[in-house]
């Protein structure tokens, strides 16, 4: 007689790495007006740009075993 065990184990690991960049931007004008009288604008301006990068790794491990057992 001969008996035979398959056993399959499957692992999965998935991994996510999220990157986030953020750049910001100010830009300062000033205008001054003379005129009998001295008149000063400031205008500002602030832009924000926002990166996000997300990279997902997914790892598969596949185990097999087998066991043959003969008895006689």
């Amino acid at each position: 007689h001969t008996h035979t065990h398959t056993h399959t184990h499957t692992h999965t690991h998935t991994h996510t790495h999220t990157h986030t960049h953020t750049h910001t931007h100010t830009h300062t004008h000033t205008h001054t007006h003379t005129h009998t009288h001295t008149h000063t604008h400031t205008h500002t301006h602030t832009h924000t740009h926002t990166h996000t990068h997300t990279h997902t790794h997914t790892h598969t491990h596949t185990h097999t075993h087998t066991h043959t057992h003969t008895h006689t």
